[in-house]
C-alpha cells in the first residue's frame, strides 16, 4: 500500500431515485407533512447526497425569495402566522430596516457604473 492510501474503500454516493429527489425538494419547500416529512428528514440526517440536495434546494429557493418584490401581507393571514409562531403582533405596514437587493444582472451593473 502506498503512503496516504486508506484501508477503507472510498465513500461513493449512490444516486437517489427521482421520487426521492422530488420529496427532498418538497421537504425543503416545507410542503411535506406527517410520515413523509419524517422519512425525508431521517434520510437527510443519514445520507450525504440527500443533505447536498436539500442544501441546493434551500439555496435556489432563497435566491428566488430574494428576487420577490416586498409585499404587504393580508392582515388576517399575517395575524394567523404570528399567532401560530407565537410572535408578537406586528404592523404589516412596517418595513424591515434592511432587505438584501436581488442580484443585479451584468447589464444592470454595467449601466449603474456608467451613471456614477
Amino acid at each position: 500500500m502506498k503512503h496516504g492510501e486508506s484501508h477503507d474503500k472510498p465513500h461513493t454516493l449512490s444516486p437517489l431515485p427521482p421520487d426521492t429527489r422530488l420529496s427532498i425538494a418538497e421537504y425543503t419547500l416545507g410542503t411535506l407533512y406527517g410520515q413523509e416529512e419524517v422519512q425525508v428528514r431521517e434520510l437527510i440526517n443519514s445520507n450525504d447526497e440527500a443533505v447536498h440536495l436539500a442544501l441546493h434546494w434551500e439555496t435556489v429557493l432563497l435566491a428566488m425569495a430574494d428576487r420577490l418584490p416586498p409585499a404587504t401581507p393580508d392582515p388576517l393571514i399575517l395575524a394567523r402566522v404570528q399567532r401560530t409562531l407565537g410572535l408578537p403582533r406586528l404592523d404589516p405596514e412596517v418595513q424591515p430596516l434592511w432587505r438584501p437587493e436581488a442580484p443585479l444582472s451584468h447589464t444592470t451593473r454595467h449601466r449603474r457604473r456608467r451613471k456614477t
